[in-house]
């Protein structure tokens, strides 16, 4: 795979359609609006640096999360320092893995470094990379990088918060102090 860092991208410019896809959202998702979302829901959220949204597959998490950085993205994007991304959080192990098989001049800690700078970050699908104690421990140093600077953080994933303490406790003991929203309802894929 090699060690290239090409799976989050900045954003200095303005919100839109082709920034979203520029930082990495997927296309389904990037047109995803504020205005698609409750104001019970907004007023949950306003204000938190972190934000975690579970819930069983098809419930619409990557689609909220698209529509909460299109929110958050305006509060700074006139600022040339502004930075965004959207990691799935198994591309980011496999490319810090990738680090330590090349051992490329793109180590492991600057790969951490560039996602836990970025003030505004989703990290998409929590729980779906191979669960081994390396890749755990990745994803807790940058989660807890971001979460301790109070960088804004958006988490998403399939596991429950009692799952994730279960599947990895460290990182669910921090993720216990984001904003926690669980989608329930039937699969929206399976209903088109």
């Amino acid at each position: 795979m090699g060690c290239v860092d090409a799976h989050c991208k900045l954003v200095t410019q303005c919100k839109s359609f082709e920034a979203m896809i520029g930082i990495g959202v997927p296309r389904k998702v990037a047109k995803a609006t504020i205005g698609d979302i409750s104001e019970d829901l907004l007023m949950k959220v306003k204000g938190k640096i972190g934000i975690l949204i579970t819930g069983d597959t098809g419930r619409g998490k990557s689609y909220l999360a698209s529509a909460l950085l299109n929110e958050k993205m305006p509060d700074a994007v006139m600022s040339d320092k502004y930075s965004a991304g959207w990691l799935r959080s198994k591309r980011f192990v496999l490319n810090a893995q990738a680090c330590w098989n090349d051992r490329s001049a793109l180590s492991t800690l600057s790969v951490v470094y560039r996602y836990s700078k970025m003030k505004a970050l989703v990290i998409d699908d929590l729980g779906s990379e191979d669960a081994n104690e390396s890749s755990r421990a990745l994803l807790l140093e940058l989660i807890e990088e971001r979460e301790g600077n109070e960088r804004f953080t958006i988490v998403t994933s399939n596991l429950s918060l009692a799952t994730l303490d279960k599947w990895e406790p460290r990182i669910a003991s921090r993720l216990a102090t984001f904003e926690y929203i669980n989608l329930a309802g039937s699969d929206r894929r399976l209903k088109k």
